[in-house]
């Protein structure tokens, strides 16, 4: 057994992430930069196929930037070694109709006379005006050029309205973070987990059984033991549910899919600044890309679609007869504590909410963010332990709204699949937004928010849901003045937008 010294003391002594991968290794390498100096010890079990399993790429909003900088990591090592790319806005096809548009994750247009630009979009949408609503925005039109650079540090620029998250090659971040994380003092372990013993009093997690595969030759029984375990191991969570028991709650009825089928082919240079989202008669696919890499996935239910029309599907897409398709099958869901004893569930042991614009990487660094901000003093995590699931919940079921909204805004495909998934029930937060936005456009913003209103506005309008009025006041503005304004606006934005090098050039140079 590992020397362990349980006496009482300030903060736990020693935290044991299970299982490694992309997931394991941010969350331990989060918790290594932000408990530096508290004399936690940190280990890593990297436990094979008792890991997480994400897809090969992912996307990662504007939130990436800001985790990036609180672990003090430079963007320009981050994108070399990871071969990432950059995101500037999530293209729908075919949402509504024929409908093309692109949500930045900046906001549209500017305030005019104190009065929010969407007021201004629906006015001139009322009186006839059919302009898209992302014409308005720099980032949207920057990424429909394939085009990329940074904002500009200028407040006064337009450049500096440019927003912008990473397409990223999970297995090179999950080795980027490995590296992070061992240099801030945490230890790995090669191991099979064996078996999890359960205290008979408190019901918190003991020790681990595991066997270590650090030396070839050798193999040898050892019990690890921790005051919090952080269970990283994908749906099998083997700590949070099969050991504790904490229910997973199923959220298909919201978010109906349970299987997807992918491929990943390699790409010479790096592809647009953006990713796809495009329905499909059973489900929807999506497109990102890397410096190295192209992904396309199909999300389906496998009541509606069997795994050969995917992947016939897929290649009918792709055009690629070469591809290799995989399956991956999913329970969308979420546990009913996230936190329970001395264990805290991340990745897909808390839950999967599907991957449309908010990934499951956003989920991760937000939970150990989340940690280190309520790390508890003593061994007594029960105050910590319910504010951390209060507000986890809370980030879940916004996001749960926004990607519902995604199989509601479907309304044009005819097939069994969108036939069942038109009677599926709404969310009561996301039945709330919108009636609140058919009315004057106008959504509300709630604790624990991920997305802003802009965003949420980005997409109904870009799905051509337009609200039924606008603000009144906007009509105490000059007619004419507010129609040279707007045109102004979007002529700004396009030759602003025609400056900016093309993604892949600006990739090349900044590398």
């Amino acid at each position: 057994m590992l020397e362990y010294n349980s006496d009482e003391k300030l903060y736990p002594q020693r935290i044991v992430v299970v299982g490694a991968g992309a997931v394991g290794w941010t969350f331990a390498a989060t918790l290594g930069n932000g408990l530096n100096g508290l004399n936690v010890e940190i280990v890593v079990l990297d436990c094979g196929v008792n890991r997480d399993q994400l897809l090969p790429c992912n996307s990662a909003t504007p939130a990436a930037l800001t985790f990036n900088k609180m672990l003090g990591v430079d963007e320009k090592s981050f994108i070399s070694q990871t071969k990432s790319a950059y995101f500037l806005a999530t293209h729908y096809k075919n949402i509504s109709g024929n409908s093309d548009y692109f949500m930045p994750f900046s906001e549209h247009g500017f305030m005019m006379n104190g009065i929010a630009f969407s007021s201004y979009a629906l006015y001139s949408h009322a009186k006839g005006d059919n302009t898209a609503y992302d014409f308005y925005s720099l980032s949207a039109l920057t990424a429909r050029l394939g085009r990329f650079r940074h904002p500009s540090d200028n407040a006064n620029s337009l450049l500096s309205t440019l927003d912008y998250g990473f397409q990223i090659n999970t297995n090179n971040v999950a080795a980027y973070w490995r590296a992070y994380a061992i240099g801030k003092g945490v230890h790995e372990i090669s191991c099979e987990i064996k078996s999890v013993q359960i205290d008979d009093i408190s019901g918190d997690i003991t020790s681990v059984t595991i066997d270590s595969l650090a030396d070839n030759k050798q193999k040898y029984n050892n019990l690890i033991a921790a005051d919090l375990y952080i269970d990283c191991t994908g749906e099998q969570a083997l700590l949070i549910g099969k050991s504790l028991g904490v229910k997973y709650d199923s959220l298909e009825s919201y978010l109906p899919a349970n299987r997807q089928c992918y491929t990943t082919m390699p790409i010479q240079h790096a592809g647009a600044p953006y990713t796809t989202i495009t329905p499909a008669p059973s489900g929807f696919i999506k497109e990102t890309t890397t410096q190295t890499s192209k992904q396309l996935v199909y999300s389906y239910h496998t009541d509606f679609l069997t795994d050969n029309d995917a992947m016939l599907f897929l290649q009918n897409s792709n055009n690629n007869a070469s591809a290799e398709y995989h399956f991956m099958p999913f329970s969308v869901g979420n546990r009913a504590e996230f936190w329970c004893k001395n264990c805290i569930a991340a990745g897909r042991a808390a839950g999967y909410l599907q991957d449309f614009v908010i990934d499951q990487l956003h989920l991760v660094q937000s939970a150990a963010l989340r940690l280190v901000t309520l790390f508890p003093a003593t061994k007594q995590y029960e105050i910590n332990s319910k504010e951390y699931n209060r507000l986890t919940m809370l980030e879940y079921q916004h996001i749960i709204d926004f990607h519902q909204l995604h199989y509601k805004s479907i309304r044009d495909l005819k097939s069994p699949y969108w036939e069942y998934v038109n009677n599926t029930v709404m969310t009561h937060g996301l039945a709330h937004r919108l009636s609140t936005f058919s009315k004057r456009g106008v959504l509300p913003f709630y604790e624990g928010e991920t997305l802003s209103p802009g965003t949420w506005a980005s997409f109904l309008l870009g799905a051509n849901f337009w609200p039924e009025a606008y603000d009144p006041i906007v009509d105490a503005g000059d007619v004419q003045w507010i129609t040279e304004q707007l045109i102004k606006m979007r002529k700004m934005m396009s030759d602003a937008a025609q400056t900016i090098p093309l993604h892949h050039d600006y990739l090349r140079s900044f590398n």
